[in-house]
């Protein structure tokens, strides 16, 4: 497991893990649209980056996705079941829209919603003007 804190932007999303203390990442897609073109290369991307930290708890802060389509909802619940089966959380915030589309969809209760991420990662990312989304 790597030491210290470290961030990865690779122009789609940032992947930052905070290994002291309370051995945490957090993933951060840029895109309005989380749909089935952008889905799977990002589980790609996240999976690799989980694999490589450990981390225990795995938050992804899709606040900037203003639409998810049915293909994005199957690539995160996979994502999900991964996590589980390495003995590890994952945590998924989204914004209103989204959450009222997933409510609606009957998807609410697949994924592993959480209404906050802990502002220590976001402070550790140098991302507090997200501050307001957690």
């Amino acid at each position: 497991m790597p030491e210290g804190s470290y961030i990865i932007h690779n122009g789609t999303a940032d992947f930052f893990y905070v290994n002291h203390d309370i051995d945490k990442a957090l993933l951060v897609p840029h895109m309005k649209r989380y749909d089935r073109f952008v889905a799977e290369p990002f589980e790609n991307e996240a999976i690799r980056f989980m694999d490589e930290t450990g981390a225990a708890e795995v938050y992804i802060d899709l606040s900037d996705a203003h639409f998810v389509d049915s293909a994005a909802i199957k690539e995160l619940e996979s994502m999900k079941h991964y996590v589980e089966s390495k003995g590890r959380k994952l945590r998924i915030k989204v914004n209103p829209e989204v959450y009222e589309l997933l409510e609606v969809s009957g998807n609410k209760s697949s994924l592993p919603l959480c209404d906050s991420i802990p502002e220590e990662l976001y402070r550790e990312a140098g991302m507090l003007n997200r501050r307001e989304h957690a």
